[in-house]
């Protein structure tokens, strides 16, 4: 039920990530096209309902998502221009906010080095729960709000 106003956000691959809305899916896919520039595609997917939409009723939510994805953007440059420098030394993966890239860099590395499929692993870090495995579970339902 509360999915019906909340949002799910996906990282299917390192560069491809969805944010699924209950009016609308965002998917951005980053392709590197050589250091320091990357192609970036984002692509909108409405229900049916939604593509009838006109271009005018559609506008409020291109505009917020290229409003956000804008933002992003000067955060990720500043933070590749500051690694760059060497100011920080690049350091481990941080478990809580890039167990994803982990993830996907573990299974890269199982697919190159082992003989068979049955031989690749969960990386370290996870748990073979389905709840690690498919996500949480329905999102609780949001607190109500006072009218006052």
């Amino acid at each position: 039920e509360s999915d019906a106003v909340s949002g799910r956000f996906v990282a299917i691959f390192p560069n491809v990530l969805l944010s699924v809305l209950p009016n609308h899916v965002f998917v951005m896919q980053l392709d590197p096209v050589s250091p320091g520039v990357t192609k970036e595609t984002c692509t909108w997917l409405l229900p049916k309902s939604g593509a009838d939409a006109s271009d005018e009723a559609f506008e409020p939510t291109r505009t917020f998502w290229l409003d956000v994805n804008n933002e992003d953007i000067d955060i990720v440059q500043r933070g590749q221009r500051g690694l760059t420098r060497g100011a920080v030394p690049a350091g481990p993966l941080i478990p809580r906010f890039e167990e994803p890239l982990h993830r996907f860099q573990g299974i890269l590395a199982d697919m190159m080095t082992k003989a068979t499929m049955s031989d690749v692993v969960i990386p370290g870090g996870d748990d073979s729960s389905e709840a690690a495995r498919l996500g949480a579970g329905t999102n609780p339902s949001p607190a109500a709000v006072d009218s006052r």
